[in-house]
Parts: structure tokens; C-alpha cells; sequence
């Protein structure tokens, strides 16, 4: 079993290491709502403008260097002039 520490170390790195969001591969976001960590959760929040987009097809964290951190393909609807999306990232172990 790995230890809680090293799981919360990961889930700091991630923190350190995410400094701005790409939406759609066209919208770089770089000012967030909220970004920290809690033991081995890193949690992101931030704005989406109706004027950006309508659809949200795919979200990218990203480092400075514009290395992925992490990809995903969504479908989110921007129905309202603004909208806040949360990301969050558990670390944990999985034993099969």
C-alpha cells in the first residue's frame, strides 16, 4: 500500500505544476477561481464565458512549458453568460 504521504506529495505536484487551462485547444485560462490541494486532492475551479464558447468539447491542464498534465474530452453546455467549472483530481491507489 503506498503511503497517504506520497499520494498527498503527488497531488501537491500536480498543484505546482497546472498553471493554466486549455479549452477546446482555442481558450487559455489562467486566471482560476480556486486551485489547491486537500491531503490528495487537487481541485480546480474556473470561468467559462457564453462569448468563448457554447460547447466545451475537451478541457487540457497544462504547465507553463504547455506540457499536458491532463486531457478529457467533455460535453458541457455554456447555457448561461458564465459558468464555473471544477476539476478535480484524486490520487489514490487501486489494487486489483
Amino acid at each position: 500500500m503506498i503511503e497517504t504521504t506520497y499520494l498527498n506529495e503527488f497531488a501537491t505536484k500536480i498543484n505546482t505544476d497546472v498553471t493554466k487551462v486549455l479549452i477546446n485547444d482555442i481558450i487559455e485560462i489562467t486566471d482560476f477561481a480556486l486551485k489547491n490541494v486537500t491531503g490528495s486532492v487537487f481541485q480546480l475551479k474556473f470561468n467559462v464565458l457564453k462569448s468563448q464558447t457554447e460547447l466545451i468539447t475537451n478541457i487540457k491542464l497544462k504547465k507553463t512549458n504547455d506540457d499536458v498534465v491532463s486531457n478529457n474530452d467533455v460535453s458541457i453546455l455554456v447555457p448561461f453568460d458564465e459558468i464555473i467549472i471544477r476539476h478535480t483530481i484524486t490520487i489514490s491507489e487501486v489494487i486489483e
